[in-house]
């Protein structure tokens, strides 16, 4: 009998990311009812105290939906920051300092083994009731992970717009020069050209091809872009291979241009390979199965030396295409090794921001269908990445993505609340209900930029 697919399937959970090793996937596909029996006991653990009093105090304020506030791109309103360790290096503070004095911003202190909730009372400011006079809204972490843990990150991220930047020296100082000097090769009032690219080889990647690469192509399409349609090009099924990839990221550049890719991230078990390769695009030429090949993927190494992508901004639907964090949101669901021990930045976003694109939003974990298949979800994705071709500011429109996150955390806060009683009375509660929420508030969670959280698409 013919394997099932996701598409059919609603009884079992299928995930992005390959271990390129051996070519199987990386999580195994689990059966719902499984999977919730695992969460189920992970959700009653008491932790995450400072995410479930940030949402309390978040639900007390009562404040509507910020993405949707226009006055959030007004630099001068809700101001801009980065936020460097206390023990920085002079030269590290030296080379971040043209993209501040560019901001109009200014340097807040992380100091060493300190929490959100710390760094923020520091400032006189707590999680869930933020100031922006105090601690701006647009936040540069110009940090590494190991300095300031992506879960840090998330939890600032109920707030404020967050971006990562990590380095040497010498590649922030390119970072800031490419943004502070970059002038564009086209007017601002031309439509911004964008490309979708999506493989198709294997049962999940036909999924987000089919149910996330192409709507969102078709939502873009369907609507005037600076007064006038300019159709995506499309990479997507057999033209998701390697070459016409690196070809976009060769040819494509300094005229401000949208980049969406769907696919595998590869997953690497080996340390040597990890930092380097974790979180690399893996291409139609990989044929659904086995080992993948340097020739199959798109990594750090392939990005051209002559590559110019300023102005650009790369969206990248990818396991551990932004960065791998200590350990992995489906630890507890595999028997393989976790994904780091260490947390680190990927080295495929670095790469594109040396060849000078603005900014790479990814995914700090693995990723899955959930993502995009349930109502609403696909939205997400559309309405973020048409505010980015109506010249919005990056993290304004990636700020849905923290808001939901903090809905959906406040809902499975609630279910957690009632579903002992539940139990007790002898009702037992809907395992997909759980699945979906826990899985859905982890996605939104994990995306994450690499960059400055305020450029705007080719400007």
């Amino acid at each position: 009998m013919a394997p099932k697919s996701p598409e059919t399937d609603v009884g079992t959970l299928w995930f992005n990311g390959i271990d390129v090793e051996d070519g199987v996937y990386y999580t195994p596909e689990i059966a719902v009812q499984a999977f919730a029996t695992k969460i189920s006991k992970l959700t009653r653990v008491p932790g995450d105290g400072a995410l479930h009093a940030a949402l309390a105090r978040a639900n007390l304020r009562g404040q509507p939906n910020l993405s949707a506030s226009p006055w959030l791109n007004d630099l001068s309103a809700v101001h801009w920051a980065a936020v460097l360790s206390k023990d920085a290096d002079p030269n590290f503070r030296k080379a971040i300092a043209p993209l501040v004095e560019y901001r109009k911003g200014r340097v807040l202190e992380w100091y060493p083994g300190e929490e959100a909730a710390q760094f923020l009372d520091r400032y006189n400011t707590t999680l869930g009731n933020p100031d922006y006079e105090k601690v701006p809204f647009y936040l540069l972490l110009a940090a590494d992970p190991r300095t300031i843990p992506f879960s840090q990150q998330f939890l600032l991220g109920i707030d404020y717009a967050v971006g990562r930047l990590w380095g040497s020296v010498e590649e922030l100082q390119r970072y800031s020069s490419a943004v502070v000097g970059w002038k564009a090769r086209v007017s601002t009032a031309s439509p911004r050209p964008v490309t979708v690219f999506a493989p198709d080889s294997d049962r999940v990647t036909r999924l987000s091809a089919t149910e996330l690469a192409g709507p969102i192509a078709d939502w873009l399409d369907s609507r005037p872009r600076a007064g006038a349609r300019l159709p995506c090009e499309r990479l997507v099924g057999d033209d998701g291979t390697k070459a016409n990839l690196l070809k976009v990221l060769t040819t494509g550049g300094a005229q401000g241009r949208l980049i969406f890719t769907a696919s595998h991230g590869a997953i690497f078990r080996d340390p040597a390979k990890r930092h380097e390769l974790q979180g690399a695009l893996i291409c139609q030429e990989w044929p659904g199965c086995g080992p993948v090949t340097s020739g199959e993927m798109v990594a750090a190494a392939d990005v051209a030396k002559d590559a110019d992508l300023r102005g650009n901004i790369l969206f990248n639907f990818a396991c551990f295409s932004a960065g791998t964090p200590s350990r992995d949101g489906f630890w507890f669901a595999r028997q393989r090794p976790v994904a780091a021990g260490e947390e680190f930045v990927a080295r495929l976003p670095a790469k594109l921001l040396e060849a000078g694109a603005f900014a790479v939003v990814g995914h700090v974990d693995a990723a899955w269908s959930t993502s995009f298949n349930e109502k609403g979800r696909l939205q997400l994705f559309c309405e973020a990445l048409g505010e980015l071709l109506a010249g919005e500011r990056l993290g304004k429109a990636m700020y849905r993505f923290a808001t939901t996150h903090a809905a959906i955390s406040t809902t499975l806060l609630q279910w957690q609340e009632t579903q002992r009683a539940l139990e007790a009375a002898g009702v037992q509660p809907d395992p997909l209900d759980l699945v979906q929420m826990w899985l859905n508030k982890n996605d939104a969670r994990a995306y994450s930029i690499i960059g400055d959280p305020a450029v705007t698409l080719g400007a």
